[in-house]
């Protein structure tokens, strides 16, 4: 259980070798770091470690850089928790990238995680669209807390920006009945998502193209088409705005056809007229 500082010498069969005191000790691949990817990047450099097996002749000397390494962490959690609060900027790396989100590593040796809807005001598929291993990024702290002994840090790119959230210019920016021009976003069966701008996205339901003279063109639509929209309805509190076809994409001739009996719009117009006198 002592703490001493070692050399990395070579790779062995499941793990290390490593120099310490003039002797030869074994640190096993899984206690030399939380997760080895490349065991030559080890190799030739100074590490503590905490003495795990030792025997008084020099031989059986196991070591565990691991648990120095768990135990520094527990005392960074500790100081963490103490100093921190909500709504506190940090810098950090993003350390890890998964599909629900993005673990990043604080400068004061603690990791959060930025969930995939605190990434961006923009909605994206996968968190490496716009982040990548090693990346530097300012992040604000949600919410830190204790669960089954765990430290949990929640944390939010998004909101560290200080651009403020978009919907806010909403109703302003996107006032009802007025058009618009965005980009197909995603497809789905019952209709398209349309990005307005960033972080501003509505739902151009399928049943709004029945009755305009566009319906064809709903199939042929895919992700990146760009689209001219009309706001139909704003939900703010639910973050939801209803697309619809602008009224000039509906066919307007039959305002012109002449019928087969001869009469145009403006003659049955006419003809009205006189019987609403007679």
């Amino acid at each position: 259980e002592l703490p001493v500082e070692g050399r990395v010498t070579e790779v062995c069969n499941g793990g290390f070798r490593v120099s310490i005191q003039g002797k030869t000790a074994f640190c096993p691949v899984s206690q030399m770091d939380y997760k080895v990817q490349d065991h030559q990047s080890y190799v030739d450099k100074k590490f503590d470690f905490l003495i795990t097996q030792f025997d008084p002749k020099g031989r059986n000397l196991v070591v565990s850089r691991r648990r120095l390494l768990d135990l520094q962490k527990v005392e960074n959690e500790g100081q963490f928790l103490d100093t921190a609060k909500s709504g506190d900027i940090f810098t950090g790396t993003v350390s890890r990238i998964e599909k629900f989100g993005a673990f990043v590593a604080l400068e004061s040796g603690v990791e959060g995680l930025v969930h995939i809807s605190e990434i961006g005001w923009s909605r994206i598929q996968d968190p490496s669209e716009v982040l990548s291993t090693g990346q530097k990024v300012s992040v604000k702290l949600l919410k830190s807390e204790e669960v089954d002994g765990r430290l949990k840090i929640s944390l939010s790119i998004k909101q560290a920006g200080g651009e403020g959230d978009p919907w806010m210019q909403v109703q302003t920016q996107f006032p009802l009945k007025s058009m618009h021009k965005g980009t197909v976003e995603k497809k789905e069966t019952y209709g398209l998502f349309v990005n307005l701008a960033p972080g501003i996205t509505g739902l151009l339901p399928k049943s709004k193209w029945r009755d305009s003279v566009d319906h064809q063109m709903y199939e042929t639509r895919k992700k990146g088409d760009k689209l001219d929209v009309q706001i139909d309805e704003i939900l703010f509190e639910q973050k939801k705005i209803s697309l619809g076809i602008p009224a000039d994409y509906d066919d307007q001739t039959w305002k012109t056809a002449t019928t087969k009996s001869g009469f145009t719009n403006s003659s049955l117009g006419g003809l009205a007229d006189l019987l609403k006198k007679k």
